[in-house]
């Protein structure tokens, strides 16, 4: 007759880490310790004595041998990586986990281990604040920049420009790039502190804060100065050009009709003269549009990756 041994199963990684149960059938009121384990590295440890009504059903002992554990760093891979789980002094349990990129352990791993930005900001131009950030644990995820003069919040955008700088150095794939509009309101004659950092941290870029006052406003006043004269010039060109195009189509559409007899003949060229014009005009309207928005319009904020309890299941091997 054998002795019983103790036995588990890896379940599922979810929001809150790697969930499973362990028990040792001749101690059932006794919770073991688990470790989770990858290419023979011990990933972390914990106690298997949460409470799961699956495991009653399963009579599976008191049902208190259940576990979840989070990780307080990325494993240092390689990718992909698969990841098990054991009982301590005791047997390697059922199921395996295995993870694409460090990106899929996105609450498995404590959300402060994904915090490993680099960024600088390059400086102020053309009205802008411009500069780089990236994550070098989530490369291909680009962060959301802030902007803040002193404690006010001035805006965000996503520091995901390419510049083939920044692809030579090394930083991610070159997507790393951001710049972002300075109000109008901070050509006040006062000083500004603007602060630059990684949204939802505390990183800070560096060369962050600057300062912006009356002497470094003086070249982003020529620069909206200078804006706003292109921006008449580019209007008074597309009125020229769509005028003179209307009226090269009146004539052509007027030659045409003095050439057709017949009032339904007639008819159909009044009805061609109306819809060119009504084109014509939902072309110059949407032009102008355009140069309305000329400056740039807010990214919208990336979308949210949602998990249910089980994000991610465990195969048996």
């Amino acid at each position: 007759m054998s002795l019983a041994t103790p036995e588990g199963a890896l379940i599922a990684a979810g929001l809150h880490g790697i969930e499973g149960w362990a028990w040792d059938p001749l101690r059932p009121y006794e919770a073991v310790e688990v470790e989770l384990i990858s290419n023979g590295t011990v990933l972390a440890r914990a106690v298997a004595d949460q409470f799961d009504m699956e495991l009653v059903h399963q009579r599976i002992g008191n049902g208190m041998h259940a576990f979840r554990i989070q990780l307080d760093k990325l494993p240092d891979g390689p990718y992909p990586l698969s990841v098990g789980a054991r009982i301590v002094g005791g047997p390697e349990i059922g199921g395996h986990i295995k993870f694409e990129s460090p990106a899929e352990l996105k609450g498995v791993v404590v959300e402060l281990a994904f915090h490993d930005y680099e960024g600088i900001v390059d400086g102020i131009r053309d009205g802008k604040i411009s500069g780089w950030a990236w994550n070098r644990c989530l490369p291909d995820e680009p962060p959301i920049i802030s902007l803040y003069d002193g404690s006010i919040h001035v805006g965000d955008t996503l520091a995901g420009d390419y510049r083939d700088d920044l692809a030579k150095a090394g930083k991610g794939s070159g997507y790393c790039g951001f710049s972002i509009d300075l109000p109008l309101n901070m050509l006040d004659g006062e000083m500004h502190s603007l602060n630059v950092r990684v949204h939802g941290s505390s990183y800070q870029l560096m060369n962050s804060p600057l300062a912006f006052g009356p002497s470094s406003a003086r070249s982003f006043i020529d620069f909206v100065v200078q804006l706003r004269q292109d921006m008449d010039s580019l209007s008074k060109t597309v009125k020229e050009i769509v005028d003179k195009d209307k009226a090269l189509t009146k004539s052509t559409l007027d030659d045409l009709k003095s050439q057709v007899d017949g009032a339904s003949a007639k008819s159909v060229v009044d009805h061609l003269m109306q819809r060119t014009e009504a084109l014509l005009t939902i072309q110059r309207e949407a032009l102008e549009r355009e140069m309305r928005v000329l400056v740039a319009s807010p990214l919208p904020d990336p979308p949210a990756k949602a998990f249910g309890r089980h994000g991610r299941k465990a195969s048996v091997s």
